[in-house]
């Protein structure tokens, strides 16, 4: 009896034709479908390729953005002898008082004994992706010392006034280029 139903089936199928109308406009219909969907997974592989290069640029970012960490550092005592720079007490422009709190000095690598060693003991900090050691002593001197180009770069810093020192540090011996 099934087989009988089957072949019933099969002869009334064989038998309904479809308009050619139809067909174009059903054939037109899954054409513009499988480009859309086409067009669908291009944008959303681009939007994960774009979440991905966003993730990426934020992680170096991270990475290689500005990290200060100023910590406490005491030095030994007779270890070294630092050279103030006190100014004259003139009223004089705005930045010009404050250069002469600074004290910078330039070694050769090989005097790299001349910076305190408690400075390079600091956990480092990092100012327009280069490595600086931070340290404040207890007489609220801020010391800065890095390496570039064979030299090292010692500054101290005398009011212990840190925002001034980064500017400092970012305007005149870090510049990155990209």
């Amino acid at each position: 009896m099934q087989e009988e139903f089957r072949e019933e089936y099969r002869k009334a199928n064989d038998s309904v034709h479809v308009p050619e109308e139809l067909m174009e406009r059903t054939v037109k219909a899954v054409r513009t479908e499988e480009r859309r969907q086409k067009t669908t997974y291009f944008w959303k592989y681009a939007a994960m390729a774009a979440c991905v290069c966003i993730v990426c640029f934020g992680g170096w970012k991270l990475t290689m953005g500005d990290r200060i960490r100023v910590q406490d550092v005491t030095f030994s005592s007779g270890e070294m002898q630092i050279g103030l720079t006190l100014g004259n007490q003139e009223a004089k422009p705005d930045g010009e008082e404050k250069k002469e709190q600074l004290t910078v000095e330039i070694y050769q690598m090989e005097e790299k004994g001349n910076v305190p060693e408690e400075l390079w003991a600091v956990e480092p900090s990092r100012i327009n992706g280069e490595e600086v050691f931070l340290g404040q002593t207890e007489d609220g001197r801020l010391h800065a010392a890095y390496e570039t180009g064979g030299q090292i770069y010692y500054i101290i810093e005398e009011s212990g006034d840190r925002d001034f020192l980064i500017e400092y540090l970012k305007n005149n011996y870090f510049k990155f280029y990209i």
